[in-house]
């Protein structure tokens, strides 16, 4: 696992937006993310707030790929 402090606040943000994705479309459960070492998310990360923060972010790093599956949420 990566410590904290090794990682940049925009990695952080990158992995948090990546596994909250993941989590919305079901590709990953809580407990397969853990694997008891912990993981990023964002907060309530399967409410709607969450989603347009997520679908906000790939806009902003023209992930659209991943926009288009958000919205079909």
């Amino acid at each position: 696992m990566i410590e904290k402090e090794e990682l940049t606040d925009q990695e952080i943000l990158a992995i948090s937006m990546d596994n909250t994705y993941k989590l919305i479309l079901n590709e990953y459960s809580y407990e397969e993310m853990d694997g008891g070492g912990g993981y990023w998310l964002l907060k309530n990360a399967k409410s709607i707030s969450a989603l347009k923060s997520v679908i906000s972010y790939y806009e902003e790093v023209e992930n659209f790929e991943r926009c288009a599956e958000l919205f079909e949420v």
